[in-house]
């Protein structure tokens, strides 16, 4: 039996595939279950986790379809929830969009751009961090890129087995991410060029566009499905306090994820860019040198359009919802490959040396990068692990702990010693804690250095207020503070807040405060202006917006001698119940914020006044009282 040339070319290009997949799949499958589950990972695990008819309306979902987590929900349930089998699931998608990438890149140009693509894809950091999380990024890019490559086949060939993939693949990408819609947009761009083309050149336009028409009334009838629930999700995730970032900072981040990832030191991206700075400058050069010789046409006109669009339409949706992260445009990391590998095929043109030097450049580059982000602790996830244990070895059957946090925690805690997640509401936390605290030795509080469930520290000032800190530690990524509680334990804010009416630059009214010293062997009573040396004052002032505000304005508490000399202080921004800073209140709405200034030991005995300054922390000028830039709500005696 003989084997054609044919045969055996593609029995070699088969091979050299397998080899691109095998050493993607291994920097894919390198330490992946070493990391702690992180919060992203925990807070999918547990909505997959739930029952299937659930998944879609669960409250966790506040920004995603459910697709991912269908899926999901299948995997945990047949192989378990481990770091290893959760983080395994997005790793087969990101290996296999190697395979596709090379597809896609052949059908485009030729075999040299498909190898090169799927050869960058292999590389990328980035690409590599996404297949290692719980996260539904690896499945989106999978299913986009082959929506890609469906439509051109469609668009060329209109058999309907070709869009009948498309639609099915983008409806599918629809159900993952919604920033899908980016590359839908680019799609519909692409058949409209498509279409004025054709009838430039007075080709037949009717069934590109009848199946143009119907492929799309599919994709949407298909999508109503979601529609309850994007009606739900809408508004919810968004904090108006947070800014887009300026056009030249959002190339910036997009170009270094793309390129050398985001787990990487500024230092060491600097020798990373280097090399891979060299391949895009040679590539570049190259490509200027002989432009006449380069094929411009509709398909790379649809490359370029996959990377601009997307990337356009999600720099104009950061002005309203500013949650900038490279991940949310990560449909354009395909085109940008694609380009690369386009360029550096018509480099290497020129000779196989050329060609294996650049690939040796790239590795080189992207060495760096892999070092970073697999061995540098800095990019290491939240020691989650390392709490539990501490959690486990010192909590004893009569504590009670508190976390600011449902994820990652509950993942790995499965203890004896009652756990409860926290949520803080400063109109209603007091009483919770207080109940649940009654006949409690011990309270722990852990808080995760990245939550905002409480940026006024209301919980600590209770805690420190009517409980006696007892230890604290920091883990990567947690505080833990426990506190051994007193008998009768009462966490209240303020007894009966002294009503005022202090307005702070015709802005701020000051409408009542109160305060007192934490309780200490020499000071019992907490509603008394007692202080001990060594101990902290607490503080409650009670704030309304006159008028509309001019800026985000903060804070500060000073306790001062007789002669005016500082003793200590407390300086916060002024928050409101939905965390927003001034400049996004409502006037007449009354806010709660606290404050402990903490007292030093060599602070000498006597009276101190107790002022208030509120000022912009940006221009550092406190708004008048009067004539003054501070109002002193009180004195209080410090005691030994």
């Amino acid at each position: 039996m003989t084997v054609s040339k044919k045969q055996t070319n593609s029995i070699d290009h088969g091979l050299l595939l397998g080899i691109l997949v095998l050493f993607a799949f291994t920097l894919r499958v390198f330490m992946l279950g070493v990391q702690d589950i992180w919060w992203d990972e925990a807070r999918n695990i547990f909505t997959a986790s739930r029952p299937l008819e659930a998944i879609a309306s669960a409250p966790e979902l506040d920004i995603h379809p459910p697709f991912y987590f269908y899926l999901l929900h299948f995997w945990v349930g047949m192989l378990g929830t481990s770091e290893f089998v959760v983080r395994f699931f997005s790793l087969w998608f990101g290996v296999a969009l190697v395979p596709v990438a090379f597809r896609l890149g052949m059908y485009l140009k030729d075999q040299t751009v498909g190898w090169w693509a799927a050869f960058l894809i292999a590389l990328s950091p980035f690409l590599v961090d996404e297949a290692q999380q719980t996260r539904m990024y690896t499945l989106l890019l999978f299913l986009a890129t082959l929506s890609m490559y469906f439509l051109l086949r469609a668009q060329k060939s209109h058999r309907w087995r070709d869009w009948a993939m498309y639609v099915l693949t983008a409806t599918l990408s629809f159900y993952t991410h919604y920033s899908f819609i980016y590359l839908l947009a680019t799609q519909n761009l692409f058949l409209l060029l498509s279409l004025i083309l054709a009838w430039q050149r007075r080709l037949p336009t009717r069934r590109l566009l009848r199946w143009w028409i119907a492929s799309q009334l599919v994709i949407a009838l298909l999508y109503t499905f979601q529609s309850p629930n994007i009606l739900r999700q809408m508004g919810v995730y968004g904090n108006p306090g947070m800014t887009p970032p300026i056009l030249l900072q959002y190339i910036v981040e997009i170009s270094r994820a793309f390129l050398v990832g985001t787990k990487i030191e500024t230092e060491q991206m600097t020798s990373a860019g280097v090399w891979i700075g060299m391949v895009l400058l040679i590539s570049v050069i190259a490509v200027w040198r002989e432009r006449q010789r380069w094929p411009v046409n509709r398909r790379l006109g649809l490359i370029v359009g996959w990377l601009i669009v997307p990337l356009a339409m999600y720099f104009i949706a950061l002005f309203k919802s500013p949650q900038f992260t490279p991940r949310y445009v990560i449909v354009s990391i395909v085109p940008f490959f694609l380009l690369l590998a386009w360029a550096i095929a018509f480099l290497t043109q020129r000779g196989w040396l050329i060609g294996t030097a650049v690939a040796g450049l790239l590795i080189v580059g992207n060495t760096v990068t892999w070092q970073s982000q697999f061995f540098n602790p800095r990019f290491f996830n939240d020691d989650t692990r390392g709490l539990v244990q501490f959690i486990s070895e010192n909590a004893k059957p009569d504590d009670i702990v508190f976390v600011d946090v449902p994820y990652p925690f509950f993942y790995y805690y499965h203890g004896s010693v009652t756990a409860e997640y926290l949520f803080v509401d400063i109109h209603s936390v007091a009483e919770e804690l207080t109940q649940k605290a009654r006949g409690k030795n011990r309270l722990f509080w852990i808080q995760w250095y990245k939550s905002d469930t409480d940026p006024r520290g209301y919980v600590r000032f209770l805690l420190d207020k009517n409980a006696k800190l007892a230890g604290s530690l920091n883990l990567r990524g947690y505080n833990v503070t426990w506190y051994q509680l007193p008998k009768q334990v009462n966490f209240l804010a303020a007894s009966a807040p002294q009503p005022a009416a202090i307005v702070f630059g015709d802005q701020i009214k000051l409408t009542g405060f109160s305060y007192g010293g934490v309780s200490t062997p020499q000071t019992p009573d907490v509603n008394a202006p007692l202080v001990a040396p060594d101990s902290k004052v607490w503080v409650v002032l009670l704030w309304q917006l006159v008028t509309p505000a001019n800026a985000n304005y903060k804070v500060s508490v000073q306790i001062r001698d007789a002669e005016g000399r500082l003793a200590a202080q407390d300086d916060r921004m002024l928050i409101n119940d939905q965390h927003l800073d001034t400049l996004w209140w409502k006037p007449n709405k009354t806010v709660i914020n606290v404050y402990t200034p903490e007292l030093g030991a060599d602070v000498k005995p006597g009276e101190y006044t107790v002022n208030v300054i509120v000022y912009d922390p940006q221009a550092k000028i406190p708004l008048l009282v009067g004539s003054n830039f501070s109002f002193q709500i009180g004195t209080l005696r410090i005691i030994q």
